[in-house]
């Protein structure tokens, strides 16, 4: 007798989520470590208590009381705590994707989505858009204890319909998520959290470094680095200053870092094992 044959159901063709569900994916991962939560409250809570130190300690920082200084000069004081907010979040950047593989957790991740360049897409809109949400509420908190000092000092406020005030705070707004963007990219291609922390205080630190440049090779140098464009574009940065730079040419840098970032991370993570 002969046996018949059963036939075998063909494979079922591998499923391609679209970016909604992976950047869904990615922000349950974000919205459900304890961590993040902490770190965005120390976020907002080191922006109010920075900008209140750097207002009230003036004299020791710049040798003249805030009375003093040129109104400009007190508005940039007043948001310095903003940095406080960018290093926090940096630190949340770099330990969400660092810790995501040296855990193997990201090995699950591309079990459910294969397509690697979509997954790095995500994880960077995802930690861009927390981010940009803290930016904001940073940036208001630290002007607005800021002013609220400043205030009580008996010293005349501008107007929020300045436009110098607005474009400062609209460009402040911009340092965490782009730092942040370049901070995931960094953890991205390195691995190791610490050494992509590393890399990216040494990136922070490289407009002060470029000034030691002999010649006008420094000023060259400050036209290509994300920091100087960030301070032109907020106004913190003046015509005449060493970190200035034209505000169309610094708007092109930070699309040209962020596009060469994206593209680099998602070639290094296409082609690494996990």
């Amino acid at each position: 007798m002969t046996q018949s044959k059963v036939a075998t159901p063909p494979l079922a063709p591998a499923l391609k989520p679209r970016l909604r569900d992976v950047l869904a994916g990615e922000w349950s991962k974000l919205a459900s470590w304890p961590a993040v939560r902490w770190l965005v409250g120390l976020a907002l809570v080191l922006s109010a208590l920075g900008s209140a130190a750097f207002v009230l300690s003036t004299s020791l920082t710049t040798g003249r009381a805030a009375a003093e200084l040129p109104q400009h000069d007190r508005l940039t004081v007043s948001l310095l705590g903003v940095d406080l907010a960018n290093v926090t979040m940096i630190v949340m950047a770099v330990i969400a994707v660092s810790s995501e593989i040296s855990t193997g957790q990201v090995a699950s991740t591309l079990l459910l989505a294969p397509r690697r360049r979509p997954v790095v897409a995500a994880k960077l809109l995802v930690l861009v858009a927390l981010g940009s949400v803290v930016s904001i509420g940073s940036t208001l908190l630290a002007f607005g204890t800021g002013q609220l000092i400043l205030r009580g000092q008996g010293i005349a406020l501008p107007s929020l319909t300045d436009p110098g005030v607005a474009r400062l705070l609209g460009g402040t707004m911009a340092l965490i998520p782009v730092h942040v963007a370049l901070a995931a990219v960094l953890a991205l291609c390195l691995r190791s959290g610490s050494v992509a922390f590393a890399a990216m205080f040494l990136l922070m630190c490289l407009p002060a470094l470029a000034g030691l440049l002999p010649g006008g090779l420094g000023e060259t140098v400050q036209w290509v680095l994300p920091g100087p464009s960030l301070y032109t574009l907020s106004g913190a940065a003046q015509p005449g200053d060493a970190d200035y730079t034209a505000p169309g040419a610094a708007a092109l840098t930070l699309l040209v870092w962020l596009a060469a970032g994206w593209l680099v991370s998602s070639r290094v993570f296409r082609r690494r094992d996990f």
